[in-house]
């Protein structure tokens, strides 16, 4: 882990410099649905797959 909140100690922030691509999130999904996050991550995985 990367970063954590200085009040409550929840992960803010992660890096795993030996993978290409790292999505971490802490977020309400049904509040944005339309942010492109998910199809961002099926987007690289299903890429990783083809490979």
């Amino acid at each position: 882990m990367t970063g954590r909140s200085p009040e409550d100690g929840v992960v803010e922030a992660i890096e795993l410099p030996d993978r290409r691509f790292v999505l971490g999130v802490l977020w309400h999904p049904e509040e944005h649905a339309g942010d492109g996050v998910i199809g961002a991550l099926v987007e690289a995985a299903g890429a990783s797959l083809l490979r």
